[in-house]
């Protein structure tokens, strides 16, 4: 009976086997035609830009299966790349309908987004963009890659330029009777200003500015690409927004007016209508052209290891905010899920992080080492990989980023809160009970002296010093180099490259080619996989080669990762109220933010 039911079994997988072979060549023959008398792909690229698909907490997933809502509008750069492989090479695909609508992100992601549409152009398609609602900076640096640019009358451009607001509160804290101990290394690491000044200090203020400056002439440069107008008209345009749709056509900022029920005649070039039908939705279209070959045999990827969000030693309870986080052992099972799997050939960081802690920023840099000596590992900073996400960075064979990367941040400080002042205005006393002089080092009630100032202060420049030693063992120069393009300051990504930060500025692309001439003798699949262990993996067992590094070896190093003033302040307030009396954060991040 046995082997009557695997005869009838293989039999089964046989005939299977058969009907799927004489279907792939109809299946190959519509992937062809997808296109075929339509000529137009409908794309919507609004809402959070991110290079993979991001994972979601469970009970963002929940809410929304309860309460019948829509997954929020994504773009994802590995689609967005995929999308325009496909278009490019088919000859039935004329051009590429754009429903524009808010992005978030940084400019790197923007910018990415920019060079995939012109890629299009480049490959002989026709780009229509239409605004939908308001176009600010980012999206505008993606509206000047359209071949015809279109929006509705009442719909706004507000693209005005970069600012990078900063918000001071030292007044504010010591009415409150608080007080901000702050030790740091670097004269550019702002990041504490907002609490120990009134006003932007002039290290900040040349740093910050010389990014206003690179971001608004890359604008400016960026709206000059299909001709449209020069860089004098670009400028002026800028300073006259914001602008409703009906003057940006009075200007000629953009080419017509027009509503989503007028876009059916918007899409054919020169005046030809293709064909009547509706432009093919992208998603669609890509399902169609890209169904796998079961008959092609299996081969090795790029692995994709995501470093996203704040560097936590461990999750938050809740985060109904679905905000991604870097959590300590989650990224480190991700590397070493990498290590252990054979089907993963080498390696590619995306790193999106300020940073947080110091013992998980370490225990990931080490795991990023410890992978690198088996496997090729290269880093892509993404929007933002400063101090923190550019330290766990240095663990890898080359850096790359995008001229618009916020990268650099080398630099330490700490922060602690006293409150001394307040304590006495409110009649609390204090009586400390101890036998040697730092068993209250960080008693919030008690406030500091020029000693313990002093014993702050040395403990940070000892860590800075071990973050210019791994700097300067990563990019093979000496410790005095590092320190030149350190000292806590904030970088853009062109500027970084030329300090030699990075190696490369051809964004994720370029890490993921990099990575793949690392593996000699062997074709790749042409798609990466974004690694996700599912369970926490086992230490990995010593190392293969010769040269490796132990994790003791590293110093603490970590960043904060707030994105904005507001939000920077909230997590520092909630950490002055959590933090234990033993202990002391200590930071070094990139806080500016660039509107």
């Amino acid at each position: 009976m046995k082997i009557l039911g695997k005869t009838v079994g293989w039999l089964q997988f046989t005939l299977l086997a058969a009907f799927a072979a004489l279907l792939w060549p109809l299946r190959n023959l519509a992937r062809r035609r997808a296109l075929y008398g339509r000529g137009w792909v409908e794309l919507t690229i609004a809402g959070e830009i991110t290079e993979f698909r991001r994972d979601e907490v469970i009970q963002e997933l929940l809410r929304r299966r309860l309460l019948q809502q829509k997954e929020p509008r994504r773009v994802v750069l590995d689609r967005l790349h995929q999308l325009v492989d496909e278009l490019v090479a088919d000859t039935h695909a004329k051009g590429v309908l754009v429903r524009l609508g808010p992005v978030t992100g940084g400019w790197a992601s923007a910018d990415a987004v920019r060079q995939a549409l012109l890629r299009l152009r480049d490959g002989g398609k026709y780009v229509v963009l239409h605004i939908e609602r308001v176009a600010g900076n980012r999206e505008m640096l993606i509206a000047s890659a359209a071949d015809r640019l279109l929006m509705p009358p009442t719909a706004t451009i507000a693209a005005g330029g970069t600012a990078a607001p900063g918000l001071y509160f030292k007044a504010l804290l010591n009415r409150a009777g608080f007080t901000a101990e702050v030790a740091s290394a670097g004269r550019y690491k702002s990041a504490p200003d907002q609490f120990t000044r009134t006003t932007r200090s002039s290290a900040d203020h040349e740093q910050t500015k010389a990014i206003v400056d690179t971001l608004d002439h890359f604008l400016i440069e960026a709206m000059q690409v299909t001709g449209r107008m020069d860089g004098s008209r670009a400028r002026s345009l800028l300073e006259s927004a914001p602008m409703v749709g009906i003057r940006a056509k009075q200007l000629e900022w953009i080419d017509g007016l027009a509503h989503d029920e007028d876009l059916a005649q918007a899409t054919p070039s020169s005046g030809e209508n293709t064909s009547s039908k509706a432009p093919l939705p992208a998603s669609r279209y890509l399902q169609i052209r890209t169904l796998s070959n079961p008959f092609e045999p299996r081969r090795r990827q790029i692995g994709i290891v995501k470093i996203v969000g704040n560097i936590l030693d461990e999750g938050p309870p809740q985060n109904f905010g679905n905000a991604e986080l870097a959590v300590e052992h989650r990224v480190v099972a991700d590397l070493r899920a990498s290590l252990e799997d054979q089907n993963i050939a080498a390696v590619v960081l995306v790193i999106n992080s300020r940073g947080g802690s110091v013992t998980a920023s370490d225990a990931i840099w080490s795991a990023i080492k410890r992978l690198n000596h088996e496997k090729p590992v290269i880093a892509y900073l993404s929007d933002v990989a400063a101090s923190g996400g550019y330290y766990v960075a240095c663990g890898a064979r080359a850096i790359v980023g995008s001229p618009l990367t916020i990268t650099g941040s080398i630099g330490v400080f700490s922060v602690v809160p006293t409150w001394r002042t307040l304590s006495e205005r409110l009649g609390i006393g204090q009586d400390v009970i101890k036998n040697l002089p730092n068993a209250d080092m960080y008693n919030p009630w008690m406030g500091f002296d020029e000693t313990r100032r002093a014993h702050a202060q040395q403990e940070v420049e000892i860590m800075y010093e071990t973050f210019l030693e791994r700097v300067a063992e990563a990019r093979n120069i000496t410790r005095d180099a590092a320190h030149d393009v350190a000292q806590g300051r904030v970088w853009i990504g062109q500027d970084a490259h030329d300090a030699g930060l990075l190696d490369g500025l051809g964004g994720i692309q370029e890490a993921i080619e990099r990575a793949r001439s690392l593996v000699s003798g062997e074709q790749l699949a042409p798609r990466p996989i974004v690694v996700r262990s599912k369970k926490f993996q086992r230490r990995p067992q010593p190392a293969r080669t010769e040269g490796a590094v132990s994790p003791a070896d590293f110093l603490k190093l970590f960043t904060a990762p707030s994105p904005s003033a507001t939000i920077l302040t909230q997590e520092l307030l909630s950490l002055w109220l959590t933090q234990p009396p033993h202990a002391a954060p200590v930071w070094a991040w990139a806080p500016v933010v660039f509107d």
